[in-house]
């Protein structure tokens, strides 16, 4: 059972409709037994962006985590998720000195063309990059 959002220390928010964000999700929610971690699909019609001072397009465009009052995105969220699920093993070498630029870099181009990589219809080009 996933912690309430309300009471996790770190929420995600992802896009239910992308087939590999769904896929990464479902790992990492196995992954946080101490429900620690509030997932949040941000296509689901019962959310709203704007509760969170965000736009759909905002969110579609990079991964968003809100960790304990402070926003984190894009590769940097990635990191924050993994280290507290306990699997920042599998992720803290790509913030090393010369590879994290590359990193950071890669997933940038990921995210602009996820939405064709992943056949995800979640949100328009506009929207995604």
């Amino acid at each position: 059972m996933n912690k309430s959002l309300s009471d996790a220390d770190m929420i995600v928010y992802y896009d239910g409709l992308c087939p590999i964000c769904r896929r990464e999700m479902m790992i990492l929610k196995k992954k946080a037994r101490d429900h620690s971690v509030g997932f949040c699909d941000f296509t689901d019609r019962e959310f709203d962006p704007q509760s969170i001072g965000r736009t759909e397009a905002e969110l579609a465009a990079q991964l968003h985590v809100y960790d304990r009052g402070r926003w984190i995105v894009g590769m940097d969220a990635l990191r924050a998720l993994y280290n507290q699920v306990g699997l920042g093993k599998w992720i803290n070498w790509t913030a090393l000195p010369g590879i994290r630029i590359v990193c950071d870099w890669g997933y940038g181009v990921f995210a602009r063309f996820r939405p064709r990589l992943s056949g995800a219809s979640g949100c328009s080009d506009s929207q995604c990059g």
